[in-house]
């Protein structure tokens, strides 16, 4: 696959100008970028809001008409909150595990720097301290900061590496949408994928019974690329009509198959072009 200049415009902006997509705020930001990306090529592009159980709307971007299509691909566009150790792909149970686990050390390793902070400043500091002075406008804005960074950490949201999971999936459907006219296929960028099935739901009601979704997942890792259909996602039922294609590494148990990518290669700078050019022929022929 080559490297034109519209594909490597759509690497940059989406790996350091919307690369985080885990607040609404910058969700909007990216669904406004992807939104125009798309309107280039294509003109039957729908941004549809659902209600959420969190409380909060979820937001899926359709092209094409997801109730008629025979086939559907597509990936979620979601940031997933940092957490220890490896990515394991459909053990939701670990990855809530792990998720939890570093939210919590974090959170906690946070909190002590702001006490240990605070001591330091009234045992050496506080004795001198005068309303105006730029020394304490210094320490009100040291202290703003440090709450910004506290309010990230107890979400999960910093040091996310995302260009692998899973910007690396949304710019092989960005590329199968300018390159391929099929009547028959739609395409959908699914919110809350991270967390579940919750942006997924809709779509399965939508759509019509016999109708097939490939779901995409870290398609650009520097990993074997694999075709699974029906897999059971923990103690869920599988999902009948349903194939993901994912790129990651295999771990064989004595029952199944799992799959998972490391931390090293989560921070991947480059993505597997050779795997989204297999994928995308694959789905052209």
């Amino acid at each position: 696959m080559k490297l034109d200049e519209i594909f490597k415009d759509w690497i940059f902006r989406y790996q350091y100008i919307y690369n985080s997509r885990l607040t609404d705020k910058k969700k909007t930001r990216f669904i406004k970028s992807l939104f125009t990306d798309i309107m280039k090529f294509r003109q039957d592009v729908q941004i549809i809001e659902y209600n959420s159980d969190k409380g909060s709307s979820l937001r899926n971007i359709y092209v094409g008409d997801i109730e008629t299509a025979d086939e559907i691909v597509c990936t979620y566009y979601d940031t997933a909150p940092n957490f220890l150790g490896d990515y394991h792909l459909f053990d939701r149970n670990k990855q809530k595990a792990s998720t939890t686990n570093f939210i919590l050390l974090s959170s906690t390793l946070t909190i002590l720097l702001g006490v240990v902070g605070t001591y330091l400043y009234i045992k050496f500091i506080a004795d001198k301290f005068e309303f105006l002075s730029i020394q304490t406008l210094g320490l009100v804005g040291l202290y703003g900061l440090y709450f910004l960074m506290l309010s990230n950490v107890v979400k999960g949201n910093i040091l996310n590496k995302n260009l692998i999971r899973n910007t690396s999936s949304i710019l092989t459907i960005l590329d199968l949408i300018r390159s391929t006219s099929n009547t028959k296929r739609a395409y959908a960028f699914i919110d809350d994928g991270c967390y579940g099935d919750r942006g997924l739901e809709p779509l399965l009601n939508q759509k019509k019974k016999r109708a097939k979704i490939i779901y995409l997942d870290s398609i650009g890792a520097q990993a074997p690329l694999h075709i699974e259909e029906n897999i059971q996602i923990n103690e869920t039922q599988a999902s009948e009509n349903i194939t993901y294609v994912f790129s990651a590494n295999p771990s064989e148990s004595d029952d199944y198959t799992a799959y998972f990518l490391s931390k090293k290669d989560l921070k991947e700078k480059k993505i597997n072009i050779e795997n989204i050019s297999k994928l995308n022929d694959f789905l052209k022929g």
